[in-house]
């Protein structure tokens, strides 16, 4: 399992117009393109974080060449300043279903 993250700094003036982009748009565009498993978004007070579940690395490795250009632009056109964008790629080492016991 490869997991690609990307965390978005927003201005406070801008948080909730991106969370709604990455709802409305952004995820479902992502999930059509047919390589992520799924995708997690998280948010604190000025931070939004999607977190981009694959298979393999040959996948993201995919997405970059054919599709993460455009997407990147297609970001950067919807908001040209007050977000700063960090990326990362993670290797899965361990996963545990999610409890169903009673807390």
């Amino acid at each position: 399992m490869i997991g690609y993250e990307v965390t978005l700094h927003c201005d406070a003036a801008l948080v909730v117009k991106v969370e709604r982009w990455l709802r409305e748009t952004h995820a479902p565009e992502m999930l059509a393109l047919g390589y992520f498993q799924s995708i997690h978004v998280e948010r604190d007070e000025t931070r939004l974080r999607s977190r981009y579940q694959l298979e393999s690395h040959a996948q993201l490795d995919d997405y970059f060449c054919h599709h993460a250009a455009a997407m990147r632009a297609s970001f950067q056109a919807q908001f040209p300043s007050g977000v700063l964008v960090t990326r990362a790629v993670w290797n899965g080492i361990a996963c545990w279903p999610e409890s169903t016991a009673e807390r």
